[in-house]
């Protein structure tokens, strides 16, 4: 079974274009224009990593990446942005975030840090599961 990624950018292209490259790669892909519609998403769906541009209206991706960490601490979040603001991203890495990438970027820069975050997060949930037998 193939990994389910969310994708959240207000901006239609890009969750076309983070679709298409993914669907690429091999996962599955939901998509959402912004924190309330993704939020909703998470909670009807099994979500294994999400991508989230950091600039969007209403919550910004700073702001969904805490919620999301406060209620789903397992899920991978990983940022992107057309704007690299080193405070900006500092801040989102603190609060959690697995890694970025800055908008426009290569498909093969996107599986490699989509691949880390997953392959962390793995290892994570087979470290904290108890054992048969315990």
């Amino acid at each position: 079974m193939s990994e389910t990624i969310l994708v959240v950018d207000d901006e239609a292209a890009i969750r076309r274009m983070l679709q298409r490259h993914l669907l690429d790669l091999g996962y599955n892909v939901e998509l959402a224009m912004d924190g309330v519609e993704a939020l909703g998403v998470i909670a009807r769906t099994d979500i294994d990593a999400i991508i989230c541009d950091e600039v969007m209206p209403d919550i910004s991706g700073l702001e969904l990446l805490k919620k999301v960490k406060r209620d789903f601490p397992r899920i991978p979040f990983i940022i992107m942005t057309g704007m690299p603001m080193l405070d900006h991203l500092d801040e989102c890495l603190r609060s959690g975030a697995e890694d970025y990438f800055v908008k426009p970027f290569k498909k093969a820069e996107l599986g490699e840090i989509l691949k880390q975050a997953l392959l962390k997060f793995k290892r994570l949930k087979t470290v904290l599961s108890p054992r048969n037998g315990d």
